[in-house]
Parts: structure tokens; C-alpha cells; sequence
């Protein structure tokens, strides 16, 4: 089996944005300019934990989205 046909991101590349993909459709931005460093990511991050709506899926990929965005090596 395929493991990359199961994997679905949460979070994708918009223009100026990382969108976070909720499960209603809807779309919650966080613009580029307000996660540039490592603590502007880490700021987010626990700001996303307090949303009821958040999946650890979807910190993973928010995470990746904006260190790849960034050139922030997170492992």
C-alpha cells in the first residue's frame, strides 16, 4: 500500500497565507508576516491548541508548513 495516497495536509500554501484546512471546509488564515521566527511559530501554535476545532494533524502540518516557509529545520 501507498502510504503517500492516505496522507491528506491540513494546512496548505496560500498567497501571503498558511491556510488551515477545518473540517466544516472552511479556511483559517495566518499570514506570512505573523510567523517568520521560530517564536512567532511557537506563539501560534499554542494560540491554534486553544481553537476546539484543532487536530494534532493539523499542528503537525501548520508547523511543517511554516518552518518549510521559513528554512527552519524542526527535527
Amino acid at each position: 500500500m501507498d502510504l503517500s495516497e492516505e496522507f491528506v495536509p491540513t494546512c496548505f500554501i496560500g498567497d501571503g497565507y498558511i491556510g488551515i484546512k477545518k473540517e466544516t471546509g472552511a479556511v483559517y488564515d495566518v499570514d506570512f508576516d505573523r510567523c517568520r521566527t521560530q517564536a512567532d511559530i511557537l506563539h501560534w501554535v499554542t494560540h491554534l491548541t486553544l481553537k476546539t476545532w484543532v487536530t494534532r494533524e493539523m499542528l503537525r502540518d501548520f508547523i511543517k508548513a511554516a518552518c518549510d516557509l521559513n528554512d527552519i529545520h524542526y527535527y
